[in-house]
């Protein structure tokens, strides 16, 4: 029996056997199977996962030895050093990360925090404003913007983006149910790799669209 009794989901011989055809699947058509950099980079990410973080920073700079022109293993080490509060080698790493892959948001938007965090305030917003032009439905930007344009004296700017990100908290039920879904899973996901200030910060923002959802309270706990 593939199918668990009066679920919808596979039963264990069903997760086997789909996981035989895949493994097998893989193994002849795969080409990231027989590329040394991305199981450096894997065992980088499982690093991270276990909390060994020499061991996970050591794989990943593995990996850019491996294959220089590659941004996820830049990225990754960017975030690992921003979660160890190393924020000068954070940004260091999200600029390698940038002269790969001058389109990926998430190195802008890390780059932005790292120079928040060493008091680059104009430098914040550069990045931030170019990672909001790459993923502007991402309506943190605006929040990050506003605050970082209030503290730089720029009240205008700072309004037109708060007003921006005001305008999501006012969107209707299913699209803040949306955003709640969306904010829970990012924070399911830093916790899942010991990124608490990250999973703490995502999960007051699911609580910000579903204040009375009882999940996110047990999430924050």
């Amino acid at each position: 029996i593939l199918i668990a009794v009066g679920d919808g989901h596979f039963s264990t011989a069903g997760h086997q056997l789909v996981g035989r055809h895949l493994a097998t699947w893989f193994e002849q058509h795969s080409k990231h199977l027989r590329d040394p950099a991305i199981d450096s980079y894997r065992q980088g990410l499982q690093g991270v996962d276990r909390g060994d973080w020499s061991g996970a920073e050591q794989s990943l700079l593995k990996a850019i030895a491996q294959r220089p022109p590659w941004c996820s293993p830049h990225e990754a080490l960017g975030a690992l050093y921003s979660g160890m509060a190393q924020w000068k080698q954070a940004e260091s790493a999200y600029r390698q990360a940038l002269a790969v892959a001058p389109d990926a948001a998430g190195a802008w938007e890390g780059l932005a925090e790292s120079l928040a965090h060493l008091g680059d305030g104009q430098g914040a917003i550069t990045a931030y404003e170019q990672a909001l032009h790459l993923q502007p439905e991402w309506w943190p930007y605006h929040q990050q913007l506003a605050q970082l344009y209030a503290e730089t004296g720029m009240a205008k700017e700072a309004a037109d983006h708060q007003s921006q990100a005001d305008a999501v908290f006012a969107a209707p039920g299913p699209i803040k149910r949306f955003w709640w879904s969306e904010h829970t899973s990012r924070a399911i996901g830093a916790a899942s790799s010991a990124h608490w200030q990250t999973a703490e910060e995502e999960t007051q923002r699911a609580l910000l669209f579903v204040p009375d959802e009882p999940t996110s309270y047990y999430n924050l706990g």
